[in-house]
């Protein structure tokens, strides 16, 4: 099995800090759970996603990614689909489902104007889905019930 080892924020002790405390203020009682919205990060290197009810057809991969992440380490032997993107990796025991914002534009038209809304726009085939700045300063979409309803729905289905 091979290892890859990839960093998922910046090295600066500042802004680990920074992001720390973005998270945990969002996974207080006043918030929705990280768990249930996905977060944009442009300081992300890869897409990850830690809740199976966003996530279809979870395999395991022959590469194993080591995460530094701002709690530590972690290895991810997991990879996921999510419709309308592609294959993200995937860890339950993560703390975010997160769309790296390098692997988003290159699938997908980004648009972003302050002076109409802050929201990052993310131009798919047939809709728009905003990322909106939460008062943290995230960047988040709540992924809807029917969409969640409608994976396990399709998971229930007899092959």
């Amino acid at each position: 099995m091979s290892e890859e080892s990839i960093s998922t924020g910046t090295s600066n002790w500042f802004s680990r800090a920074c992001s720390g405390v973005q998270i945990n203020l969002m996974n207080d009682n006043k918030h929705a759970s990280m768990k249930e919205v996905i977060t944009l990060e442009n300081g992300s290197t890869l897409s990850l996603f830690c809740n199976p009810d966003m996530v279809e057809d979870i395999k395991k991969t022959t590469k194993v990614l080591k995460l530094h992440k701002i709690a530590g380490k972690a290895r991810c032997n997991q990879k996921a689909f999510v419709q309308e993107f592609g294959e993200v990796k995937f860890h339950q025991n993560a703390i975010a489902n997160i769309f790296g914002f390098s692997d988003l534009v290159k699938k997908h038209h980004i648009t972003y104007d302050s002076d109409i809304e802050d929201a990052f726009l993310i131009h798919l085939e047939n809709k728009v889905v905003k990322f909106k700045a939460t008062p943290e300063g995230l960047y988040q979409f709540k992924v809807p019930e029917s969409y969640k309803n409608q994976l396990k729905k399709q998971r229930k289905k007899p092959s």
